[in-house]
């Protein structure tokens, strides 16, 4: 489809999740702007042992292929540069250092593609919360000597990627916003209000959200109200009537 097509570039994302329009991932949000430009983009994720009976997520845009990691492999997929036509030019960002990375980025360079690692996240941390099992820090130090070029998401990140090996640098390109992809034309949904109001949304996993300091505050001050969006493990069953759940709410809506 690719070869058939008019698009000059492909780009392919390693990332640590699907393609979805409804959450606001940095993968997502930079595929999203480059199929608009017009630019093929194939989205390769990793998914969890327990995920593997799920379909893999079909797609409706032409300039977007979505694959599983554990079912792609360079060396026998149509990645290699023989595959394509010449004129297409290719390129793969890496923001998930994932084991199998580190024969990718070799196979992808001798293929003739571009490649660069995003540093999107301090996966180390995430090794330590038990959210991480699969990371090995030699591998994110490969990606970083061998890539093309480096980014990172904010500094703390690019000086510790120059600080793997001499003459490793890493270029800030901070996260951004695109306000269309927001539904300004929703009214304003109206929430309970107190002498605090405090708001969150993320990913509600106890390896870094603290349940328990919530519903310390919310219980001492009964005149503040929390507003919690977020999915992941369940809270608490037990939390002050001043804690409002409000469960996922796709990207596009969070500005009401």
């Amino acid at each position: 489809r690719v070869n058939r097509g008019s698009a000059r570039d492909l780009v392919m994302f390693v990332a640590g999740v699907r393609f979805a329009e409804s959450e606001g991932q940095r993968a997502t949000q930079i595929a999203r702007e480059l199929i608009r430009s017009g630019i093929a983009v194939l989205f390769v994720y990793f998914r969890w042992e327990s995920e593997y009976g799920r379909p893999v997520p079909a797609s409706h845009d032409p300039l977007l292929f979505q694959l599983p990691m554990d079912l792609f492999d360079p060396a026998r997929a149509p990645v290699l540069e023989r595959d394509f036509r010449p004129s297409l030019r290719r390129s793969c960002v890496f923001e998930f250092p994932h084991p199998r990375a580190f024969q990718w980025v070799n196979e992808l360079n001798l293929a003739g593609w571009k490649t660069l690692y995003d540093i999107i996240d301090d996966w180390e941390e995430f090794h330590r919360a038990g959210k991480a099992p699969w990371y090995e820090p030699a591998v994110e130090r490969y990606l970083c000597a061998n890539a093309s070029a480096t980014a990172a998401v904010a500094p703390p990140r690019a000086r510790k990627a120059e600080e793997w090996g001499p003459g490793l640098k890493a270029a800030i390109v901070p996260n951004g916003v695109s306000p269309d992809s927001f539904d300004t034309g929703l009214a304003r949904r109206e929430l309970r209000r107190g002498a605090l109001t405090a708001g969150y949304f993320g990913y509600l996993t106890p390896a870094w959200f603290d349940w328990g300091t919530v519903a310390k505050a919310a219980a001492r001050r009964p005149d503040w109200q929390f507003h919690i969006i977020g999915y992941g493990e369940p809270a608490p069953a037990a939390l002050p009537d001043n804690v409002q759940l409000l469960g996922k709410v796709p990207h596009g809506e969070l500005p009401a």
